[in-house]
């Protein structure tokens, strides 16, 4: 790794220190988030399957997104507020990054775009999967203050 891409890495994982610090500080459900998201990966770790070991392979890609929706869903709880959403979007998107590699191996930033057509099992085709994963989580959390702010508002949805 140069030292440019050491220092882009520390930044990273420094916002998503201070994204985690944040909504442990201001949500009383960070603990038990973090106590299910352990407990529900534990279960998937148990029952992988040979096939979902290997590298690249479609199995290991739908392995690795119960992850994601396991820590979307759970984080996606602590979601309330506009700030609440952002620290939950840097970490979702630390997440991806972290998926990925699990799954490739590969920086996911030097994937290039995908190429129209491109067939569904090409690693940019899979990257998009786990990226549009990524994307709903998020949009659920804007649904879910919308909805928040509707119901404090008594405007009707």
């Amino acid at each position: 790794m140069t030292p440019m891409e050491q220092r882009a890495e520390r930044l990273r994982q420094e916002e998503v220190a201070k994204a985690r610090a944040f909504l442990e500080q201001h949500h009383h459900d960070f603990h038990d988030v973090m106590v299910q998201i352990y407990d529900q990966c534990t279960e998937v770790e148990t029952k992988i399957l040979e096939d979902e070991k290997k590298r690249l392979s479609e199995e290991r890609l739908g392995y690795l997104l119960r992850f994601v929706e396991i820590h979307g869903r759970q984080f996606l709880r602590l979601v309330n507020d506009p700030e609440s959403l952002k620290a939950y979007t840097v970490i979702i998107n630390d997440y991806v990054v972290r998926t990925w590699w699990q799954f490739s191996g590969i920086p996911i930033d030097v994937i290039p775009m995908t190429a129209p057509f491109a067939p569904p099992t090409s690693a940019q085709s899979r990257r998009d999967r786990l990226l549009k994963a990524a994307r709903d989580l998020i949009m659920d959390g804007h649904r879910q203050i919308a909805e928040l702010r509707k119901r404090v508002s008594g405007k009707p949805g």
